[in-house]
């Protein structure tokens, strides 16, 4: 009889020893997801961040790019305006002094051209 007594505690203590490693376990469980998920959500975090630095890269290069447009386009005018006034001949006498405004318009007030050397003669 004390060895089936004997014996029952045994079972019970092994029983108890389970109980008590499957809540340990299932503690170090729960600590390793709370660890993952903290980590996931600095990962999301650190992503949400890298992306609105993207987005703010992008609009700075896409300013870039429209005022790199806007000043070969006034450039552009600039040349037009003064094309009229250009020659190729060094020594030409109807070649006229042309200076341009920083908008490189077409209007009086932009483009100014000494008009002091005009002559008669044709160009040749």
């Amino acid at each position: 009889m004390q060895a089936e007594v004997d014996a029952e505690k045994d079972k019970q203590d092994y029983y108890q020893q389970l109980l008590e490693d499957y809540k340990s376990h299932h503690e170090e469980l729960r600590s390793e997801r709370e660890h993952y998920k903290n980590e996931r959500n600095e990962l999301r975090d650190k992503v949400e961040k890298m992306d609105e630095e993207m987005r703010c890269m992008k609009r700075l290069w896409t300013d870039k790019e429209i005022e790199t447009d806007r000043k070969i386009a006034q450039l552009g005018r600039r040349v037009e305006a003064m094309r009229p006034f250009l020659c190729g001949d060094l020594k030409c006498k109807k070649r006229k002094i042309v200076s341009l405004g920083k908008t490189g318009g077409d209007s009086p007030e932009e483009t100014a051209v000494d008009e002091g050397k005009e002559e008669d003669e044709e160009h040749e």
